[in-house]
């Protein structure tokens, strides 16, 4: 069946902070004296967001307590620690918390450079493009400032229709909007366990944009750019 529409996730796949996590951390840790490479910072940062996607996934969005949520802040910290091998110096989290906080407040501000072109090629292939994130209600907001409200038929943020990826209720909220088939659509995303398996789970072919090679041997199609999402779609319909 011929692809009608193609989903993105936001952070991570569309947009990254800036500066990145990973930057910023190995710069607090090379003050300490502890320096490590920029592959094993990406793959902490990977380790902390698989964590939490699985405090996500334990705890609903009503049960999220300011106790909960900052037990999930001590423990993505301790994710990233863990997967560097420094787990024997958790004594820093407090410190390098505090550190990151007083860097200021670090906003999904800069698209990657293979957002525009790819969403310009797709517009005029006539496919119908959206978003659909776990954000809070300045998700549309955020898509405007960044300049691809044009490009974007539907945004789809969990804060405002009270769903979270990986439930395939927000998927569905999303095809209904559009008002395309699960079968008619593609979902790209950075998360395995919010994208690739939420996105399946709505009957939509996932992809996971994966552009530091992190993610490897996977059961889905995986892109090192979003640049590869043409092809990919054009091999899809074949």
């Amino acid at each position: 069946m011929p692809v009608k529409a193609v989903f993105f996730d936001m952070g991570e796949t569309l947009c990254h902070q800036q500066p990145p996590t990973p930057q910023v951390l190995g710069e607090l840790l090379a003050e300490r004296n502890i320096r490590v490479s920029a592959k094993a910072l990406r793959q902490a940062y990977l380790a902390a967001m698989t964590y939490f996607s699985g405090w996500a996934l334990e705890v609903d969005m009503d049960e999220r307590t300011p106790e909960r949520r900052e037990a999930m802040i001590e423990g993505f910290y301790r994710a990233m620690m863990a997967s560097l091998g420094l787990a024997e110096r958790l004594s820093l989290v407090p410190e390098l918390r505090e550190a990151m906080q007083q860097r200021g407040e670090r906003r999904f501000s800069a698209l990657f450079p293979d957002v525009l072109p790819t969403l310009t090629l797709l517009r005029g292939r006539g496919l119908s493009l959206g978003v659909i994130s776990n954000w809070d209600a300045t998700l549309t907001d955020t898509v405007h400032e960044l300049g691809l409200t044009p490009y974007m038929e539907t945004v789809v943020g969990s804060a405002s229709v009270g769903i979270e990826k990986p439930n395939r209720g927000i998927f569905q909220f999303a095809l209904a909007r559009m008002q395309v088939a699960p079968e008619e659509a593609y979902h790209v995303g950075d998360s395995y366990y919010m994208d690739v398996l939420g996105a399946r789970a709505a009957g939509i072919t996932p992809v996971l944009i994966d552009r530091h090679r992190l993610q490897m041997g996977l059961d889905c199609l995986r892109a090192d750019c979003l640049t590869d999402l043409p092809r990919m779609l054009d091999e899809g319909e074949q």
